[in-house]
C-alpha cells in the first residue's frame, strides 16, 4: 500500500481544508500520515475517524525562533525517515519549507 505524508502548520486545517482530500486518498488505497503541530484529543480523535495516523511536531507557525524551528525541522526528518513515504504533500508556508530538507 502507497504510503502519503500530509504536512500542515494547524492541525485543525487537517480536517477543515483537507479532510476531502485525505478521503480520496484513503478511497485510493493511499495510507496516510498527517503531521502538524500538536492538536486537541478531540481533533487527534477526528483524524483517527478519518483512518489517518497523526504525529504531531513543535511547529509553530506564529513564531520566528531559529532554535526551535531547527528542532522542528530536526523531528520532520526523523519522522519522515521513519515513515519512508512514497509521497509528501505539504501545505502552508513553514511545512513546505521545512519539508524540502
Amino acid at each position: 500500500m502507497p504510503k502519503i505524508i500530509i504536512i500542515g502548520g494547524v492541525p485543525g486545517s487537517l480536517i477543515r481544508f483537507r479532510g476531502d482530500l485525505i478521503r480520496q486518498w484513503i478511497n485510493l488505497g493511499f495510507e496516510v500520515v498527517a503531521v502538524s503541530a500538536p492538536a486537541p484529543e478531540l481533533l487527534e480523535k477526528e483524524l483517527s475517524a478519518l483512518g489517518i495516523t497523526f504525529k504531531p511536531i513543535p511547529l509553530k507557525r506564529d513564531q520566528l525562533n531559529p532554535f526551535k524551528d531547527l528542532i522542528a525541522i530536526l523531528k520532520l526528518c526523523k519522522l519522515i525517515r521513519m515513515e519512508k513515504p512514497d509521497y509528501i504533500f505539504a501545505y502552508t508556508v513553514k511545512p513546505i519549507i521545512f519539508s524540502a530538507f
